[in-house]
């Protein structure tokens, strides 16, 4: 063997080594194996059913604590129903075959209930009463009304109720009567999204959206009927860095 080749092979023996050494050894990085996964069908999957909660403005307890409100669509279409707080099925509030039917509210001093739902999903939403005899009353008719329930007095004889029947473009805030159910209408909205309102009725809160990256705040006194809201504090700008 010549020197040259001598040479050649000194110095890929260590590499030649090295390589060999690595064919033997296991992979440490290799991936494990993909874990088996049960397959189910269509009918499985669509046989499936959700509930869904009243806000937090609402009482989800009944008077007693016996029952939780929600809605649940195991009909195949969203109706209210009243959990027992001990375990067990839900028991039907409404019986809708097309409309869903969401829970809003229990009465704080009784066992009426409160409940939202619109016609032939025209998101025209209304809110009902639910007496205890199981009748349905809507609080809020009309052909072109959306209404939304807004919160309860402090007291529970007053609940608020937003609605558009006065322009389809801005929402009123009304008060019912919870012995009753006669109405007032306590704010005349003009351009302004309902936020809150306080337990003993005197204040609403309120926002403005001025643009895609402005909004505002406002406070209307409902102590003084016609009064213009008025923004709190200044602008918000974020620190820059």
């Amino acid at each position: 063997m010549s020197n040259s080749v001598r040479a050649l092979a000194s110095v890929l023996a260590p590499g030649l080594a090295l390589l060999a050494l690595g064919a033997c050894q296991p992979e440490a990085d290799a991936p494990p194996a993909a874990a088996a996964h049960a397959l189910y069908d269509a009918e499985t999957f669509f046989n499936t059913t959700s509930l869904s909660m009243p806000s937090g403005a609402g009482y989800a307890f009944s008077l007693d604590d016996a029952q939780l409100l929600l809605a649940t669509d195991a009909s195949g279409v969203f109706n209210a129903a009243a959990l027992p707080a001990a375990g067990g099925a839900p028991a039907p509030l409404t019986q809708s075959a097309a409309n869903a039917t969401f829970a809003v509210s229990y009465f704080p001093a009784d066992g009426r209930v409160l409940v939202s739902a619109d016609n032939g999903g025209d998101e025209l939403s209304h809110v009902f009463l639910r007496s205890e005899d199981g009748a349905l009353v809507d609080l809020t008719p009309g052909d072109k009304v959306k209404a939304a329930f807004l919160d309860w007095s402090d007291d529970g004889k007053t609940f608020w109720i937003t609605t558009n029947e006065r322009d389809p473009q801005s929402f009123d805030v009304y008060a019912y009567s919870v012995d009753d159910l006669s109405r007032k209408r306590v704010f005349e909205n003009d351009g302004y999204f309902v936020s809150a309102i306080t337990g003993d009725g005197r204040r609403l809160a309120l926002t403005k959206e001025i643009s895609s990256a402005k909004s505002e705040v406002y406070l209307a006194d409902l102590t003084k009927p016609r009064a213009a809201p008025v923004r709190p504090q200044r602008d918000f700008h974020p620190r820059r860095r």
